[in-house]
């Protein structure tokens, strides 16, 4: 069950689900059973990322462990889950691996 502080981040990833989806399946068609295999053909690499996020977000909210960095597990800003519901790392590891993956660029 999910806790009701979550209940609008929930909401705001199911719209988010459906918005990616919705190119493949229509408005109310196949978006609960859509497996893996079904979407990763039929959209774009980014929006596939972009759905994978949105997924890990939605187990979160169901495990319990929504709202907590996973890099630190530190609580992550409330202003930041309400702008971007899927986000997982706060905004000091955000930083980090955002340096990590450009001196690996750099490199």
């Amino acid at each position: 069950m999910t806790h009701p502080r979550w209940k609008p981040q929930q909401a705001a990833l199911l719209r988010r689900r459906r918005s990616l989806l919705a190119p493949m399946f229509g408005d109310d068609c196949g978006i609960a059973t859509a497996s893996g295999a079904d979407y990763q053909a039929w959209i774009s690499p980014a929006d596939r990322q972009r759905l994978a996020a949105v997924y890990e977000a939605l187990d979160r909210i169901d495990r319990g462990n929504y709202g907590l960095c996973t890099g630190c597990g530190a609580a992550i800003d409330r202003v930041r889950l309400e702008s971007i519901p899927w986000v997982r790392r706060c905004v000091v590891c955000e930083d980090r691996q955002g340096h990590a993956e450009q001196e690996l660029e750099a490199a």
